[in-house]
């Protein structure tokens, strides 16, 4: 079977310059996300009632991740969409009915320490559990502004779903079932956060840790990873093995 190819996109400068770079590298993409999400607004609720709800995650994210809205506002303009739509969409805890807990269609981690392998390395292994639609949208990024470390990561055009950064953080993630639904930060955002970290962090040390975080995704960072291409077990996608030497 020959494995898929997977787009490589360069951007290099401020937030709002890569932010408008990556808005035009995935326009179609992301006209597609946005003009077809309010297909499948939750029960009872219209566009405009989930637009002023993302406007409440908005406000809540802004004074605390002014970059980030600074960039998705530019990839947004890159786009040619509106930008509290852009940033409507990649709010999951608003496109879904609350649900009982749950373990199919989720995301997977394992994790094997030195006892558990041959070279006493640690091995981080990743599946992203996306629709199959989403297959061909996927891209590699490499994200340059200068005076973060360097980032690559795999997803669609702008969102992440796994990643590494030239400081030597591997960011992986399984997604639980919800248990926190209050508004405050989106549980995406500190993905984009902690891949720009120098190091790992210590949690009094970061306000964006402390509670105002929606909590449903659970995190992996390991450091100085190297990454290896592992088929995934039905052969559709790609899963990443990252081995810290």
């Amino acid at each position: 079977m020959t494995l898929p190819t997977i787009e490589l996109v360069r951007v290099r400068g401020t937030h709002r310059e890569v932010g408008h770079q990556l808005g035009e590298a995935g326009r179609g993409q992301i006209r597609r996300t946005v003009e077809t999400s309010w297909n499948e607004l939750p029960s009872g609720r219209s566009k405009a009632d989930q637009l002023a709800l993302a406007a409440e995650y908005r406000a809540f994210t802004a004074p605390r991740l002014p970059w980030l809205i600074e960039g998705l506002d530019a990839c947004a303009e890159g786009a040619g969409v509106e930008p509290l739509g852009l940033f409507a969409t990649s709010i999951e805890e608003i496109w879904y009915e609350p649900c009982r807990p749950r373990t199919a269609g989720r995301c997977s981690d394992i994790v094997a320490g030195p006892a558990a392998t041959a070279d006493g390395h640690l091995l981080v292994a990743h599946n992203n559990d996306l629709r199959p639609a989403a297959e061909d949208e996927i891209t590699a990024l490499e994200i340059h502004v200068p005076g973060d470390p360097v980032i690559f990561q795999l997803g669609g055009i702008p969102w992440l779903s796994v990643g590494w950064s030239s400081a030597g953080l591997s960011l992986t993630g399984n997604e639980l079932s919800p248990n926190d639904e209050r508004i405050g930060i989106s549980r995406v955002r500190p993905t984009h956060w902690q891949r720009e970290l120098p190091a790992i962090p210590v949690q009094e040390e970061h306000p964006i840790l402390r509670p105002g975080l929606s909590n449903r995704q659970k995190h992996k960072l390991a450091p100085r990873p190297r990454m290896e291409r592992v088929r995934h077990p039905n052969n559709s996608l790609i899963t990443d093995r990252i081995e810290r030497s």
